[in-house]
């Protein structure tokens, strides 16, 4: 019993974390997102973001020197600075020094993650993840996006993926929304009769 507690406390104590790491990643990609909005620039901004955090992915000298501890933080800006300085906006730029000022910039992805969903929120898109076993065809795309949009009153953007073990059929995630319309799901909710 007193493992269970522990086990029970711990997962608690990592899924509180995350969930306030998620909270700050969303204020910093926020902040960000309110400064594109206003010089029209929110779809300009991410695809920046992007391709700066894959040029920082692809070089392993860039990761060593921005997680090196004994590297400060004047010297790693100033690498920004070299690199990236002409190449961006400035108030991208300030947003990567801040980030290396608080020690925030190894989450850099995270940051992109949350500004990608306030991008889509603000535009009134619903991202929908259908898993299938098979392509679906653009019929099927078409059904289901209408009945999507007519549910949720948002458009649509479908995110999919084809899944060889699932049998047949196909699964949804949206929002916090999880529909399971394989044919494993089927079976076992006949079987439960």
């Amino acid at each position: 019993m007193k493992n269970l507690k522990r086990k029970l406390l711990i997962h608690l104590l990592i899924g509180w974390k995350k969930l306030m790491y998620e909270f700050l990643d969303r204020r910093y990609a926020l902040a960000l997102y309110k400064i594109a909005k206003e010089k029209e620039k929110t779809e300009e901004y991410l695809n920046e973001l992007v391709n700066i955090n894959e040029n920082i992915e692809k070089c392993s000298e860039i990761q060593v020197i921005l997680e090196h501890p004994k590297i400060s933080t004047r010297e790693k800006k100033e690498l920004f600075l070299k690199i990236w300085k002409d190449k961006i906006e400035e108030d991208l730029m300030n947003f990567l020094l801040v980030l290396i000022e608080k020690k925030r910039i190894k989450f850099l992805k995270e940051k992109i993650e949350q500004y990608r969903i306030i991008l889509l929120e603000d535009n009134n898109i619903l991202e929908v993840k259908i898993c299938s076993s098979i392509e679906l065809s653009k019929e099927q795309e078409n059904r289901l996006i209408s009945v999507l949009q007519k549910k949720t009153g948002k458009k649509i953007l479908i995110i999919k993926r084809i899944d060889k073990n699932l049998i047949g059929g196909c699964t949804l995630l949206y929002g916090d929304k999880f529909i399971d319309y394989s044919l494993c799901n089927r079976v076992e909710f006949l079987n439960k009769e």
